[in-house]
């Protein structure tokens, strides 16, 4: 019986270590990541930042390039705590430089007809850090 369970253990630790261990996958335009997709026309509920400000690690504002293939750290800023709660309307999926990323705007901005902030989201940060909430819709 104790050798079936040192047998069992390790394999049971493998297969959790695996299961935490998943990776983004980008097909056919949308992203999946743990068992939460991300799409064009999608609405992403935003929780709170997962600094100690409650400003965000994993959401950005896009700064002075909006050619997504060409920004650079520079041209992202931290979303602030200004943001929690609400929701963005993903109008673009991508991977660049190995990350994941889902490009949006505010969905309340785009109801009042205002100009709209251009928001990025780091899908695997913003999930692990609990930055998004998972699965809206």
């Amino acid at each position: 019986m104790r050798l079936a369970n040192l047998i069992i253990v390790p394999v049971c630790m493998l297969s959790c270590s695996l299961a935490l261990a998943q990776k983004p996958v980008l097909s056919n335009d949308t992203v999946t990541y743990k068992n939460s997709t991300f799409f064009a026309g999608k609405d992403v509920q935003i929780l709170f930042g997962s600094d100690e400000n409650r400003n965000f690690t994993f959401a950005f504002l896009v700064g002075k390039s909006r050619v997504v293939k060409n920004f650079t750290k520079d041209d992202l800023y931290p979303l602030s705590s200004h943001f929690s709660k609400g929701k963005i309307k993903i109008d673009k999926v991508y991977e660049l430089k190995g990350k994941f990323f889902a490009k949006g705007a505010s969905i309340s901005e785009l109801e009042n007809n205002s100009p709209h902030t251009e928001i990025v989201i780091d899908i695997k940060g913003a999930i692990d850090s609990s930055e998004i909430w998972e699965d809206l819709n």
